[in-house]
């Protein structure tokens, strides 16, 4: 497999009816261009799966399907016809698995995307309220099990070859946003973002905890924002409200030694002042920062 480019998703300001925008990073020349779609306002993420790439627009209560091969609009899907007015309200967080995408929303609910169809199937999971990042893994009996952070306060399991969904409240937990899900010989890790709290305008405590059965560690004390690929978990720390300059860390799941932190903050001429993506290519590793300044 060869990673051709990166896709950038830019949110746009809604308030200013400014619709957000797709980007391509071509690898090959370093070029990078906007790309003729129109993706509607306020996108929240974008997930890149099989032949697809994935939109999930809050704004607009849809997902936008395009093909990685011309970034042509495949499908529009209008979550609020398809899953409830209630229950396909805000689409947020997106993951695949085999033949399906999963998208959370805030209403509270996960909706399935059937990868060849194209089409939403079946009746929505029931999650709680404010479900954001998924991730699957699968059991010590092979069946795969999909984990579902949500902001107030816990996470969500649903048993995809049953429909079975259970909730879990660790201690020490206070507004999961991101789940990573690594799958060992006896048990399953779960590495999940915690947003922490705000005081005096302030965010603190966010880090990455490690989630096993009753067990849960902080792996990596100070990060707001996460992104995993393979055996390695990379942070960025850049708390709201705070003038600390960013930091970056790195985590092996396999080794579990511990986390490293590396003072990476972009190059003289464009620094990263204010972090506010990041994500991993899955085939090089290389790691992908998104500057609130534009770059």
């Amino acid at each position: 497999v060869i990673t051709k480019g990166a896709l950038v998703l830019c949110k746009g300001n809604s308030e200013l009816n400014i619709p957000g925008s797709l980007h391509f990073i071509d690898m090959e020349n370093g070029n990078a261009r906007q790309l003729n779609v129109n993706i509607g306002k306020d996108p929240s993420e974008i997930y890149v799966y099989g032949s697809k790439v994935y939109i999930t627009c809050t704004g607009e209560d849809a997902v936008m399907v395009l093909s990685t091969r011309d970034f042509t609009l495949l499908e529009e899907i209008d979550t609020k016809e398809e899953m409830g007015e209630e229950e396909g309200a805000g689409p947020r967080g997106l993951t695949g698995y085999g033949s399906k995408v999963y998208v959370s929303t805030n209403g509270g609910y996960v909706g399935v995307i059937d990868t060849t169809s194209i089409a939403m199937t079946g009746m929505p999971y029931k999650v709680g309220g404010k479900p954001e990042g998924m991730g699957v893994a699968l059991n010590s009996n092979n069946v795969p099990l999909l984990y579902v952070a949500n902001n107030d306060g816990y996470y969500t399991t649903i048993d995809l070859s049953q429909g079975g969904v259970t909730e879990s409240k660790p201690a020490m937990l206070h507004s999961p946003a991101q789940i990573a899900a690594a799958s060992f010989e006896t048990s399953t890790v779960l590495f999940i973002l915690d947003n922490g709290q705000t005081e005096e305008g302030v965010q603190k405590d966010a880090g990455v905890y490690a989630v096993s059965g009753t067990n849960v560690e902080k792996t990596i004390p100070d990060a707001t924002g996460m992104t995993a690929a393979g055996q390695y978990i990379v942070t960025y720390n850049a708390p709201a409200g705070s003038n600390s300059t960013p930091s970056y860390s790195l985590f092996n799941v396999n080794s579990y030694a511990g986390y490293m932190a590396f003072p990476k903050g972009g190059d003289t001429q464009y620094p990263i002042a204010e972090p506010t993506a990041i994500s991993m290519d899955p085939n090089t590793y290389a790691v992908y920062i998104g500057d609130a300044e534009g770059f």
